[in-house]
């Protein structure tokens, strides 16, 4: 290719290839993270809640790939019965979001428990010992299945993904150091350990349980599983369980895939309040005007 011919055609060229990422220093930072004290279980929970994340996208995705199915169709004549396009949020470039965190995708803002992900692959990645992370358990196939997956993805990772990890760094040391204060402050886990037993159904276990959300679907309070809906209802509760308050554009990405009005954001904050258990202590509050989600005691919540 001749100079003029690439006059031409600067700036329609690919970028040169980036450079690798330097993985190490966000796997010696996880290894000083997991050693904090119940830091590893939680780690682990996070990154099977990354899962379930993905495994709800992945069925929206189904979901809306089946409401295609319906006669809608380019090239159908406008009497035949047939109507000439799709609704709006049917068409390709409304497509949501699905899969795993890695690769890092323009098209979607990583998840509190996807950044626990992340670094757990990374961090296992550079390990070469006995100490990873290993989130999902043997008996758990889809879930290592899913890991195999993504571990090789993280070699691909560029300087140019040097910013949502660290982004995700810095919020899962505001989570982790957020939980440690509030258990300093002798809130949850409520009950001593080893002086409870956990329900699950009719049985108890050995173990006693935090309280706290669980598994995309789950809320433990003082020892017992209750149900909660899933998708945007427990991930608000989870977003919110550590946290006093939020603003409205905290809560895109941990809690909802794209921006949303604020009275959806209320009637979330609504649902939340008639699936958490009876008697517990606060609810969520929204302010349109601030623009604020804020926990306030149960008789006030809105």
């Amino acid at each position: 290719m001749s100079p003029y011919d690439e006059d031409i055609l600067n700036g329609f060229l690919p970028d040169e290839t980036p450079m690798a990422l330097d993985r190490l220093p966000y796997a010696n930072r996880v290894a000083e993270l997991i050693r904090m004290p119940g830091a590893l279980e939680r780690w682990q929970r996070r990154c099977r809640e990354s899962f379930l994340e993905i495994r709800q996208r992945n069925q929206r995705l189904e979901d809306r790939r089946i409401s295609q199915q319906y006669p809608y169709a380019l090239d159908c004549l406008m009497d035949d019965g047939c109507p000439q396009f799709g609704p709006p949020e049917l068409r390709d470039d409304q497509e949501p979001y699905y899969g795993g965190p890695l690769p890092v995708s323009p098209r979607h803002r990583l998840s509190l428990p996807d950044c626990y992900l992340v670094l757990a692959l990374v961090h296992d990645r550079e390990r070469p010992d006995g100490g990873r992370i290993d989130p999902f358990p043997p008996d758990d196939e889809a879930g290592l299945w899913f890991h195999r997956i993504q571990q090789p993805r993280v070699f691909a990772l560029s300087e140019r993904d040097q910013l949502p990890l660290d982004d995700c760094l810095a919020r899962v040391v505001a989570d982790l150091t957020s939980v440690a204060t509030t258990e300093a402050a002798g809130n949850p886990p409520t009950e001593p350990a080893g002086e409870a037993t956990a329900l699950v159904g009719g049985g108890r276990q050995e173990e006693p349980q935090t309280d706290g959300p669980e598994g995309g679907r789950w809320v433990w309070w003082k020892n017992e599983r209750h149900d909660v809906p899933t998708g945007n209802v427990y991930r608000m509760i989870e977003f919110m369980w550590d946290r006093h308050s939020a603003s409205y554009d905290d809560l895109i990405g941990p809690v909802f895939d794209d921006p949303v009005e604020p009275q959806t954001i209320r009637s979330c904050a609504n649902k939340v309040k008639n699936a958490l258990p009876t008697g517990f202590p606060w609810r969520l509050s929204t302010d349109s005007e601030s623009r604020q989600l804020t926990k306030v005691p149960a008789a006030e919540g809105a």
